[in-house]
């Protein structure tokens, strides 16, 4: 995607780990200090200081605070997809839904 600050999508997206951890867990794990989201074929892996995307466990994408590296021009779109999605205020917004629906459910 042409004109995407990909160092910003990169510092949202590490900023935003734990609550993405949370929000996803029928979808992710944890292994360590890493994220692991799983949407197959592609895994995202969510580190320190970058992020995997893996297809077939091939590395076909890294986004670190350097920038977008594409490996793999099939899976461009839906990396490109999973960042813009997990770095929006729309995943805040919709972090914050799901809290309130879960506390609802309890009560």
């Amino acid at each position: 995607m042409k004109g995407v600050d990909w160092e910003k999508v990169h510092a949202s997206i590490i900023g935003k780990k734990r609550a993405i951890k949370h929000i996803l867990s029928e979808m992710c794990e944890a292994r360590g200090s890493c994220v692991v989201i799983h949407d197959n074929p592609l895994r995202i892996e969510i580190h320190d200081s970058r992020i995997l995307f893996l297809v077939d466990d091939e590395i076909a994408g890294i986004l670190s605070k350097e920038g977008m590296e594409i490996l793999d021009s099939k899976a461009e779109k839906e990396i490109e997809y999973w960042c813009i999605a997990l770095s929006s205020l729309g995943f805040k917004r919709y972090s914050i839904k799901k809290s309130s629906q879960n506390i609802s459910s309890l009560e």
